[in-house]
């Protein structure tokens, strides 16, 4: 389907047809868990998790 086709309806077969808003995205999570990584990494005694600049810090 290209850009100026309008969508048809599978149901019946209409192509007068109303937008719904998606659901939003829930707030991501991942810096908690890589905070919580690093610092396990750091209790272990390693810095494979770390960069280069911030093993040279520690």
């Amino acid at each position: 389907m290209g850009i100026s086709e309008r969508p048809v309806c599978p149901g019946c077969g209409g192509r007068k047809l109303t937008r719904l808003p998606s659901l939003p995205a829930p707030p991501a999570r991942s810096p908690g868990l890589i905070r919580a990584a690093r610092a396990q990494a750091a209790r272990e005694g390693h810095l494979s998790n770390f960069s280069r600049a911030e093993r040279k810090k520690r």
